[in-house]
């Protein structure tokens, strides 16, 4: 009796085991079918495109830079005196060889007749000793004393010619007196400042250019600059460093711009633009844009299968509601609404935009 309800318990286990075993394992096969429908049924993303058309432009290496002089030069005393006449003053233009500051002669005319008195008697001397010395009377060393004290006398007197004629100090070159540090009666040292001068007549344009701009710039070349102030600036590449500054690795680049009316632009800050050729621009809504994981610009578009493509742009200029690339072919369907979630590749159905 015992035996057959241990039986019958058995039996009813083995019996709950299949029933429940059964089911899991139909629902786990179920399961993996269902993953797998999904999988073949995904279904393909809809994006709109436009056919955008390039255009030949001119391309530009812009940079940042600023206004500065042709050259400026600060005028320094090469002899001291005290300021006797000071005729210009700072901000007023001058002309090459006009008088700055003209320096008190103190001693200089009587110096000046000492040193003269002493070339004569020493040439004096030395005719007497040659003649002395043909007849054998004097010995020919006496000859080259003499010869070196008439050399000194004439080196005195070029001194104080050269002292006297520093005393009168003009301008080396026209501009405008920028700086005037000294007032009538003052007192100058040897290096002493006595003004700056810069001259406005041609301006430069100076900036930075990167390394891989450099490379496309020329000498001659025409540069415009749009100043701080709006007003546009014409010049001609005039230099381009051939060393990059340590810290920056830029070069410097110079541009030289007529400036016959005087016009204050310089210290100016301004925006360089140089042309350096033509290239196959499209103009494109910024949506459009994005970035990769390089950082650079790109734009999504399709090829002839319907194919997502990944193409890297350069943007070449900015407008109101859009910019313009490079980077395109002449010919490129553009993705504008849905590339967000594109991956290069991927097969997507397309709509034509309406802009098309």
């Amino acid at each position: 009796m015992n035996k057959s309800i241990f039986s019958a318990i058995a039996i009813l286990l083995l019996l709950v085991a299949w029933m429940l075993s059964g089911p899991s394992a139909k629902a786990g096969a179920s399961s993996q079918d269902g993953k797998a429908a999904k999988e073949v049924v995904k279904p393909i993303m809809k994006v709109k495109v436009h056919i955008t058309r390039g255009e030949d432009m001119e391309r530009f290496v812009t940079v940042k830079g600023q206004v500065e002089p042709l050259r400026s030069v600060t005028i320094k005393a090469e002899t001291q005196g005290r300021i006797i006449k000071l005729p210009v003053n700072k901000g007023v233009r001058v002309a090459a060889g006009d008088l700055l500051a003209e320096l008190s002669m103190n001693d200089r005319k009587a110096r000046l007749s000492e040193a003269k008195a002493m070339v004569v008697s020493a040439e004096r001397d030395l005719a007497v000793t040659n003649k002395l010395v043909k007849q054998k009377i004097k010995a020919t060393n006496q000859l080259n004393s003499d010869e070196a004290k008439l050399a000194a006398a004439k080196a005195r007197l070029e001194q104080i010619r050269w002292e006297i004629g520093n005393t009168v100090i003009k301008a080396p070159y026209a501009g405008v007196l920028n700086e005037r540090p000294v007032e009538l009666g003052a007192f100058l040292q040897v290096g002493d400042p006595v003004g700056t001068i810069v001259d406005d007549l041609t301006l430069l344009l100076t900036a930075q250019a990167s390394q891989l701009a450099v490379i496309e710039l020329k000498l001659g070349q025409s540069v415009e600059a749009t100043l701080i102030n709006g007003v546009v600036l014409k010049g001609v590449l005039s230099y381009v460093s051939t060393i990059a500054q340590k810290g920056t690795r830029s070069y410097r680049i110079e541009a030289r711009v007529a400036n016959p009316k005087h016009l204050a632009y310089t210290g100016l800050s301004a925006t360089l633009k140089l042309p350096v050729g033509k290239t196959v621009a499209h103009k494109i809504s910024p949506s459009a844009l994005g970035l990769d994981a390089l950082g650079r610009l790109i734009v999504k578009g399709v090829d002839k299968q319907s194919t997502v493509m990944v193409k890297t742009v350069e943007l070449l200029r900015r407008e109101r509601d859009s910019m313009w690339v490079s980077g395109l072919p002449m010919e490129f369907n553009l993705i504008t609404l849905g590339q967000e979630y594109l991956a290069e590749g991927e097969k997507v159905e397309v709509i034509q935009d309406d802009r098309s």
